[in-house]
């Protein structure tokens, strides 16, 4: 696995297979408004002059940690919007119950963030009407050299490559071990979604097959 920047295991990661030893990346994208929401539910009591201030600790002290594990440029990408999306699929991310609270929370949280961001000249990218898949993809294909994605979501696991892996909690995706974990290669990761869906954004696959029968169709 030479040809990979960040391929198994660092220090606690638990990716399948053996340790292996991590370089550096060039580019470190961060999905900032999935980031936000992940730290909502581990910091929601941390509180500063009496308002949350979880999330605010947790993408600084995320930033440090970052930049000792990958170097690298950090990149902090906004979502914009549903946009083509809910075109294309009017049932896109509808029945998500969310608690007002919790995204009062996060709205005050990011608009704080982004102007800290914005004092320190930290690099942001603003979607208009467009999410920050779109834009983080974008990034990842066109920015040259090696580049981790900071997410949990699991679309980004279709542009893993040689210079391109997800840093996902304590799971770094790369091209062997998303076959590991899910018996499929990254650029078979679109059909299997197709053929499995996806409840979180509430969209339907092939009725009758589950994961075990798609990664039989697609070997």
């Amino acid at each position: 696995h030479r040809g990979y920047f960040c391929a198994g295991r660092v220090r606690r990661f638990a990716a399948d297979g053996p340790k292996m030893t991590v370089r550096k990346a060039d580019f470190v994208l961060i999905d900032a408004r999935n980031y936000c929401w992940r730290r909502v539910w581990t910091g929601r009591n941390l509180v500063s002059n009496e308002r949350s201030s979880g999330i605010i600790y947790g993408m600084l002290s995320g930033f440090l940690t970052w930049k000792k594990r990958w170097g690298g440029k950090p990149i902090v990408v906004w979502d914009g919007g549903r946009g083509w999306r809910v075109e294309v699929t009017r049932t896109y991310k509808t029945g998500r119950k969310v608690d007002t609270e919790l995204r009062k929370i996060v709205n005050n949280s990011e608009q704080i963030l982004q102007n800290l961001f914005a004092r320190i000249g930290m690099r942001q990218i603003f979607g208009i009407e467009q999410e920050s898949d779109d834009i983080i993809a974008y990034l990842a294909e066109t920015l040259v050299g090696r580049k981790v994605i900071i997410s949990t979501d699991k679309d980004f696991l279709q542009l893993v490559s040689s210079t391109v892996c997800v840093e996902a909690n304590d799971w770094v995706a790369t091209e062997q071990s998303i076959r590991d974990r899910f018996g499929i290669s990254a650029s078979q990761w679109v059909a299997y979604r197709a053929l499995t869906g996806d409840p979180s954004d509430n969209l339907s696959g092939v009725g009758g097959i589950g994961p075990v029968r798609a990664v039989r169709l697609l070997q």
